[in-house]
């Protein structure tokens, strides 16, 4: 009986941790600001920008 006592506290002290570090995660999750503008974001020109800058050989 002693052994299986020790196994619950063992496994409630590990519940416990990962608890906590989920709890930490939300509470970072809740400091982000709520999105992207979608007006305000356009992949195709970033995608076009990032390969304009990656191939084009004519920068001094």
């Amino acid at each position: 009986m002693l052994n299986r006592d020790s196994s619950i506290i063992s496994s409630s002290s590990k519940i416990d941790y990962l608890l906590d570090e989920f709890t930490g995660e939300l509470t970072l999750l809740k400091s982000i600001p709520q999105g992207i503008d979608k007006t305000e974001c356009h992949p195709e020109n970033e995608i076009r920008l990032s390969q304009r800058l990656l191939y084009d050989n004519s920068s001094p």
